[in-house]
């Protein structure tokens, strides 16, 4: 589920969608400069609709966080005795908007 309107006026109001948290890309003409906010946890992982949770990326990033970004960090916190969100182990892909239906 996307984050809720007052998320995302929070990350705005921060700056936030200046260009994409991983990898600086920005498409200057969109007004959000061709960004959304991404859940660090998500909402099923009792993640929370608020701005610390929350990345702003371009769609590549966003794709590579779900699926090679939080595996890799999932199998280190493991190797280290800590706990991440299970969904974590294995990669989530991003979903759609039907998916969420």
């Amino acid at each position: 589920m996307p984050f809720s309107n007052k998320v995302c006026n929070q990350l705005e109001k921060e700056g936030r969608y200046q260009c994409c948290e991983m990898c600086g890309f920005q498409l200057p003409r969109l007004g959000n400069r061709g960004l959304y906010a991404a859940h660090i946890i998500s909402e099923k992982d009792k993640g929370k609709d608020a701005p610390d949770n929350a990345l702003v990326l371009c769609p590549n990033c966003a794709q590579s966080f779900d699926t090679l970004v939080k595996p890799k960090i999932y199998k280190s916190f493991k190797l280290h005795g800590l706990k991440a969100p299970k969904s974590w182990e294995h990669a989530e892909g991003r979903r759609s908007v039907e998916d969420e239906i």
